[in-house]
């Protein structure tokens, strides 16, 4: 069907093949294309190496042998082969790395460093006036939480755990130096499938836990440590923007 001959055609022609002992090959299969080393010198070095650097800020995209090629094309003039690229990366000291998120590189930033700072003084400050820092968090755990691996005999059966996880409790608590904040314990059945714990909790359910189980048992002059989450940072009164619906 895809040369559009018949059957009999190309059982033909194969039997002509091994009567003959002749080989069949692929067309264009001996030809070997000849491509441009590139040079490693100091200039193409500090082209490489200032290109694969500023790739991120510039085109905000993961730097691949493809799209390096096509920029060494326009610079360094370069018409060789992507494994001719890859061998001289790997001869500079570059190699094909696990890419992380940028959160390394926002913690990173200017305005950040100084949040940072000012968190770290103001913490240091409230110690220094012995005062009672309560640091509040949010997870889960499981109802068929289990390890992964247990102690069994090497030639009996294979340990079983249970298929299902179970039920997802979400734990929310406060504490300090002196344990857990009393009476602030709050623990309840995840209503949402989606993996992020987060999602089942939002800023009305998080002001009522602050005010009738946090707030209420707090030492007196007690200072309040939260994360970044996003049920901790809403405003009431947000600027309107593109998305924003037209008040009738």
């Amino acid at each position: 069907m895809a040369v559009g001959v018949s059957e009999r055609t190309i059982t033909n022609i194969l039997a002509e093949g091994k009567e003959s002992d002749s080989k069949f090959k692929s067309p264009h299969k001996d030809r070997k294309k000849s491509f441009k080393k590139l040079e490693l010198d100091n200039f193409n070095v500090d082209v490489i190496r200032s290109t694969i650097q500023n790739y991120h800020l510039e085109h905000r995209e993961l730097p691949t042998l493809l799209k390096l090629k096509r920029i060494f094309q326009e610079k360094l003039n370069y018409d060789g082969s992507i494994s001719t690229l890859r061998t001289a990366l790997l001869k500079l000291g570059y190699k094909w790395r696990k890419t992380v998120d940028n959160r390394r590189v926002i913690i990173e930033r200017h305005d950040i460093k100084k949040l940072r700072f000012s968190y770290l003084k103001n913490l240091l400050r409230y110690r220094q006036e012995n005062r009672c820092i309560v640091y509040t968090d949010k997870s889960y755990i499981l109802t068929n939480h289990v390890q992964n691996k247990g102690w069994g005999n090497k030639d009996g059966p294979p340990l079983k755990r249970n298929l299902s996880k179970g039920q997802r409790i979400i734990i929310v608590h406060a504490g300090s130096e002196q344990g857990f904040v009393p009476n602030a314990l709050l623990t309840y059945k995840a209503n949402s499938v989606s993996g992020d714990y987060h999602s089942n909790m939002n800023a009305e359910n998080y002001e009522k836990w602050l005010k009738e189980r946090l707030v209420p048992n707090l030492p007196p002059n007690s200072v309040v440590v939260l994360d970044n989450a996003s049920y901790h940072n809403v405003q009431n009164d947000r600027a309107p923007n593109s998305n924003s619906k037209k008040i009738i």
